[in-house]
């Protein structure tokens, strides 16, 4: 029986873009843990012979001479972050520090085994790889440019050395849709917030309990934003705040809630450990059966299979006192969540928004991660600003900006954007739509630091970033393929 390799070597693997999606998809590169690709990439570098850089956090820069015929053109870099976001099912046993992903296909999709797949950005890895080891194919002068942490805090580029590049048009190979062409990001603001517990006895007629909402869709919280589809630790929050309605507030303890696993994720799902008298248990299958019915109805398209569940559940861990429940209840539902503010001229087009991505309950702590996203640099620092004034007026919880970064303004003037338009329409014959994406894109820091420098994100389309359901279409895979040579190729 042909294994996965077989089946991406023998029909996807133009220049060996597949074997090198395979190859990298065996090295970990869990974002904060890129030791591992970083060292693969500058093997890779030796093995081909090419000059490298790695700087002191793991970005790695490789070299390639241009193609004969090409030696009198600027160079051009090429460009991607190493490192993946790494979701799981709850069933997988996955260990992403030490595991290589299980690929497998699915019709024309490619998806690893109940984990994400790393499309993003694995795409640019196996792009960049397959052209700097191709010794046939035309084009200027390469830097092939790979970053760490994209995924977290744009650690990578934001210590990248722009002296070491001499490109004066940039390909950024991060985009999601071989139908769309990006041309334009929002900048914004990552933010964690922090409560102190206090903890308090809990009676013997008590009964634990685990409250969890799972099933959510997810995604990323930026470029699926519009989707509105379901934040588990908003609703998790809206439904234990809506228990109050059934048992007096002062007989519900909180104990824990954890959920999400990435700040830039939208949270598919979250649990809370709560305790209630044993003489008030019979009020909470009301509850619960008037919550599951209304989770259903407001999400019955976006989140088909979200559910609210409860169990029994035992633990030593003592419930935090009224205040750290009220004000971190509080918190959550005052928090703006989702979108904030769009464009109603071009559709899908979100100007604004803020989302919270994880929370989790370590002994006497409880940290929350978010991220705020706008076109505009200051209506993010207001979204902030009003998200710090909830938290001034608390006792127990407090706020940080962790850091802020600068989007990529549309340029309405693009050569290197003219020439993808050109290959497309020759290869389709077609032209793609013209994007500006509400996430982060690390285009904004090469502009921010290389002026004049031209910019374009590209990618093959890709579904369900950031969730154990992405995958990547594969014959767009080789189109995109077909399309970046031939912009190459170029003169």
């Amino acid at each position: 029986m042909p294994t996965t390799l077989d089946l991406l070597t023998e029909k996807y693997n133009p220049n060996n873009i597949a074997y090198y999606f395979w190859k990298i998809s065996q090295v970990p590169r869990q974002s904060g843990h890129e030791e591992k690709i970083s060292n693969f990439l500058v093997d890779f570098a030796k093995e081909q012979s090419l000059s490298y850089i790695q700087d002191k956090v793991g970005n790695v820069i490789i070299y390639k001479p241009a193609a004969p015929g090409y030696e009198n053109l600027a160079p051009v870099i090429l460009q991607g972050h190493m490192d993946m976001v790494c979701e799981k099912v709850p069933t997988s046993t996955h260990n992403f520090p030490t595991d290589p992903l299980e690929l497998i296909i699915k019709e024309d999709f490619l998806m690893a085994n109940g984990t994400t797949l790393g499309a993003d950005d694995g795409i640019s890895l196996a792009y960049g790889l397959a052209i700097l080891a191709d010794t046939t194919l035309s084009h200027p002068a390469l830097e092939v440019v790979f970053t760490v942490s994209e995924e977290t805090d744009f650690t990578g580029v934001a210590n990248l050395d722009y002296s070491l590049l001499k490109g004066k048009e940039l390909i950024n190979i991060d985009s999601s849709s071989d139908q769309r062409l990006t041309v334009s990001s929002a900048g914004g603001a990552s933010f964690m917030l922090t409560q102190t517990l206090n903890r308090m006895p809990i009676s013997q007629e008590y009964t634990t309990l685990s409250v969890e909402i799972d099933g959510g869709i997810g995604g990323h919280s930026g470029e699926d934003i519009h989707r509105q589809r379901a934040n588990a630790i908003i609703e998790l929050a809206t439904s234990l705040s809506n228990l109050k309605s059934y048992i007096s507030t002062d007989k519900i303890e909180l104990i824990a809630i954890n959920g999400g696993a990435a700040s830039n994720a939208i949270p598919r799902n979250a649990q809370a450990i709560i305790a209630i008298p044993h003489n008030e248990l019979s009020k909470i299958n009301v509850w619960l059966s008037f919550e599951q019915k209304k989770l259903k109805e407001r999400y019955q398209h976006s989140d088909p299979h979200i559910s609210l569940s409860i169990a029994p559940l035992i633990t030593s861990q003592l419930p935090m006192n009224h205040i750290c429940k009220n004000e971190l209840l509080s918190l959550l539902l005052s928090v703006p969540v989702g979108i904030i503010k769009k464009d109603d001229t071009i559709q899908d087009f979100i100007l604004t928004s803020n989302s919270i991505g994880c929370i989790k309950t370590v002994e006497n702590s409880i940290t929350i991660y978010g991220e705020i996203r706008s076109v505009n640099i200051q209506e993010a620092n207001f979204v902030f600003q009003n998200i710090e004034a909830i938290t001034n007026s608390m006792t127990t919880i407090t706020s940080h900006c962790l850091m802020t970064y600068p989007g990529w303004a549309f340029k309405k003037e693009s050569s290197l954007r003219d020439k993808f338009q050109k290959a497309r329409m020759h290869l389709l014959g077609t032209r793609a739509e013209l994007e500006m994406v509400h996430a982060g894109l690390e285009c904004s820091y090469f502009s921010q630091y290389m002026q004049d420098i031209d910019c374009i994100s590209i990618g093959p389309t890709i579904y369900d970033l950031h969730t154990p359901q992405e995958r990547m279409k594969l014959t767009s895979f080789v189109t995109m393929w077909h399309i970046l040579i031939e912009v190459l190729a170029m003169k």
